[in-house]
């Protein structure tokens, strides 16, 4: 690896990926006031989706550093890329996993604790699923670990589908963003 891609990754994993939660975030995280308090999260402060938050794009984020962990064991063989590649995919499972709502697909949440914002996203949805569906076909990924892959990616389905090929809410209220047949880039 060229010694400022390998910088530029390090740095990355030293300072947005959190080592208690396995998730990927857009700032480096110093101290916990930065991100909103479980109050202001309830109360869907700054707006339901947490933008301007910092942890309103961990799962969009995770997704796609997931799948370049596994080109990179694929290319390398090294086991540094499929141990941080598994991290990674646990922070994924614990965003699948988080909701109330089976199939539901949180933006993200502060290190410690499980409080989510309401509202996903079809962006959101691309990421997860394109991470989950790389790693569960990658040779790092264990059978328990594709089983689990396989079960939050047919939740998914079955969750956009009931709701009209839409992403909904935690709350099952209509989503921002959550059309899936608008086909552009940034949908599957």
């Amino acid at each position: 690896m060229h010694p400022k891609l390998r910088e530029a990754h390090d740095a990355q994993w030293r300072k947005f990926v959190h080592p208690e939660n396995n998730l990927a975030y857009d700032i480096e995280i110093a101290d916990p006031s930065q991100l909103p308090t479980e109050e202001e999260v309830r109360a869907s402060i700054p707006n339901c989706a947490g933008w301007g938050t910092h942890m309103e794009d961990c799962c969009l984020t995770a997704g796609f550093v997931l799948d370049g962990l596994v080109a990179a064991h694929r290319v390398t063989g090294q086991e540094e890329w499929a141990g941080k590649a598994r991290r990674i995919f646990q922070g994924l499972v614990s965003l699948g996993t988080v909701s109330r709502t089976r199939g539901f697909v949180a933006r993200g949440f502060a290190p410690g604790r499980k409080d989510i914002y309401p509202n996903s996203s079809a962006d959101q949805y691309t990421s997860f699923v394109f991470g989950l569906w790389s790693y569960a076909r990658s040779p790092i990924a264990t059978a328990p670990e594709r089983e689990t892959a396989a079960r939050l990616l047919a939740d998914v389905a079955e969750l956009v589908n009931s709701f009209g090929h839409d992403v909904p809410r935690e709350d099952m209220q209509p989503s921002i963003y959550g059309d899936t047949n608008a086909i552009n880039a940034a949908r599957a």
